[in-house]
């Protein structure tokens, strides 16, 4: 991680782009936006480190207005099932008072109850990320996030508990991540895929207990709501920091970081190549980081090789391979 950036005015200075605004969470630990061009140290966790993401988009087409609007490649607006939602009723992670809550109607009835988007499409074999800001505001202490319609495969729920901040019961069709915003606020994602029945529904919904679908309608539940995203990659699973969106889908470009000039720095010829990083997904492509001459020729680099679960290190000096060494790691950690 690191605390700052120096601007490009020496030599072994970074240079950095990105084409767009975007979120961060600030040192006052809201939601900021950062301008066009401009890194962002986010300090999510409250440690500053720099914020590099590829790029996005919220396909959400209204981020926080919970009453209209698609996701996806399009979708009915959403469908409110036994609630009632109301806008500016809490401080959103943002600082504004902003927060929609979404509350029981107290009809005395019992099910499922929350909102619907219905007739989402989405795209064959895509990641499907759907996320949103939560706070506990009376009396349930669970929701869950819910896909139907779509492929067996893709059908299913997932839990979290938004008094404590952890994730509950994740269905086996579900990948899913919860992540504290602070202030009571918590982020829900959940990650589906479908290959075939591509139009189905994604539901968000109350509960007062883990694993558990229905709840009575007696006025006493409801959560207050921020910022949704829809993102689709065909090989990210997860989601990427807030993009707010007012109609329209919004893109956020990838950070770029390049450092040049840095060979007046470098007053050895050996030394260490350490990184630390993630895989994301077992795609079974090459994903590399590495030292070289701008060829492939004279190179030193750590990789994640096309082989399953396989970690490599690299060393070649122009006559082919001198040094390698592979690695098969056990499980996900």
């Amino acid at each position: 991680s690191m605390n700052c950036i120096k601007p490009n005015t020496s030599v072994g200075d970074f240079d950095f782009t990105r084409a767009t605004t975007a979120t961060r969470v600030g040192p006052n630990g809201l939601i900021q936006s950062v301008a066009s061009g401009l890194p962002r140290i986010d300090f999510l966790g409250g440690t500053g480190q720099v914020l590099l993401e590829p790029a996005s988009t919220n396909t959400a087409t209204y981020s926080n207005d919970f009453t209209q609007g698609d996701i996806f490649s399009g979708s009915a607006n959403p469908d409110l099932s036994d609630t009632i939602l109301t806008a500016n009723q809490g401080t959103s992670p943002d600082g504004a008072n902003t927060a929609f809550l979404l509350k029981d109607d107290n009809d005395s009835g019992v099910g499922q109850t929350g909102f619907d988007y219905y007739a989402s499409n989405v795209v064959s074999d895509n990641f499907n990320t759907v996320s949103v800001f939560v706070k506990k505001s009376l009396s349930n202490n669970f929701i869950y996030i819910q896909t139907a319609g779509f492929d067996t495969a893709a059908n299913g729920r997932s839990w979290f508990n938004i008094q404590n901040g952890t994730v509950g019961t994740v269905q086996s069709q579900h990948t899913a991540k919860i992540e504290d915003y602070g202030n009571g606020w918590f982020r829900c994602s959940t990650t589906f895929k479908t290959t075939t029945d591509l139009v189905g529904s994604v539901r968000l919904l109350l509960a007062t207990a883990d694993n558990t679908t229905n709840i009575t309608r007696d006025g006493t539940n409801g959560v207050l709501l921020f910022g949704l995203q829809a993102e689709a990659d065909a090989s990210r699973n997860f989601a990427t920091s807030y993009i707010p969106t007012s109609g329209s889908t919004v893109t956020r470009n990838q950070d770029i970081f390049t450092r040049d000039g840095i060979g007046s720095l470098i007053n050895s010829t050996e030394g260490v190549l350490f990184v630390e990083m993630a895989a994301l997904s077992d795609d079974l492509t090459f994903r590399s980081i590495s030292l070289n001459d701008g060829t492939n020729t004279n190179s030193v680099g750590i990789r994640y090789r096309t082989t399953s679960n396989r970690i490599n290190a690299i060393i070649k000096d122009g006559n082919g391979v001198t040094f390698q060494m592979n690695f098969d790691v056990s499980d996900i950690t």
